[in-house]
C-alpha cells in the first residue's frame, strides 16, 4: 500500500503554500502542513494492523505504532507502522529470522541518551535500511540494503537516539534522505 500525502491544489491553497514548491517557506505554514498531514494519516492507522512482518509469530511480544516521515523542503510525508523494540531482550532481536517485511512496516529502536549507536545483521535474513535518527527526529545517516546475516558493525556515524529499520530498498523507493525528519506519535 502506497502511503503518501501528496499536495493537491486545494490542499495547497489552504496551507499557503505551492503545490510543488517546499512546504517550509515559513513556520506557520510547515506547522499546517504537518497538521494536515497527521489528519491524513490518521485515517490511515486502521488500515493494516495485521501483521505484515513473517513469520509474525517472532514478533508478537513486541508493540506496534505509526509513525510519519516528511521530506525535507517536499510536501510529502510517509506513514509507516513500525514495532517498538522497548526491552534491552526486544533490542537484540531485532528483526532477526524474519523472512518477509512489507514496505510500509519497519521496526523502531529509540534510546534514553544520544550517543552513537552500532548494529549488525547476525540472523537477519532480509536486507534492511537503517535511519539513524538525531535527538531533533532528523535522519542524520542512511545505512541502505544492509548485508544479510553479516556481524560486520554498521555504526551511526551521528549522534542518535533512534533508529528506524524499513526494508532494504524502501529509503530509496519512497525518496527518504538525510535531513527527513521523523514524527512520533507524541508529536
Amino acid at each position: 500500500m502506497d502511503l503518501i500525502c501528496r499536495l493537491t491544489p486545494a490542499l495547497a491553497a489552504m496551507l499557503g503554500v505551492g503545490r510543488h514548491r517546499p512546504c517550509n517557506h515559513s513556520s506557520e505554514a510547515r506547522s499546517r502542513f504537518l497538521a494536515v498531514c497527521a489528519v491524513l494519516t490518521g485515517s490511515l492507522l486502521s488500515l493494516n494492523h495485521a501483521n505484515g512482518a513473517e513469520p509474525a509469530s517472532l514478533l508478537q511480544g513486541f508493540e506496534r505504532m505509526q509513525l510519519l516521515v516528511v521530506m525535507e523542503g517536499r510536501p510529502v510525508c510517509r506513514l509507516f507502522e513500525v514495532y517498538v523494540a522497548a526491552t534491552t531482550a526486544q533490542k537484540a532481536q531485532g528483526l532477526m529470522h524474519v523472512r518477509k517485511l512489507e514496505w510500509h512496516e519497519g521496526m523502531i529502536f529509540q534510546y534514553a541518551e544520544p550517543r552513537e549507536i552500532t548494529m549488525w545483521m547476525k540472523n537477519t535474513l532480509i536486507p534492511l535500511d537503517m535511519l539513524f535518527i538525531d535527538p531533533q527526529g532528523q535522519i542524520g545517516h542512511i545505512e541502505a540494503e544492509t548485508e544479510p546475516e553479516s556481524e560486520a558493525i554498521i555504526r551511526s556515524r551521528i549522534t542518535a537516539n533512534a533508529v528506524l529499520e524499513l526494508r532494504g530498498g524502501a529509503a530509496a523507493l519512497f525518496g527518504i534522505a538525510t535531513g527527513d525528519r521523523i514524527i512520533f506519535p507524541a508529536g
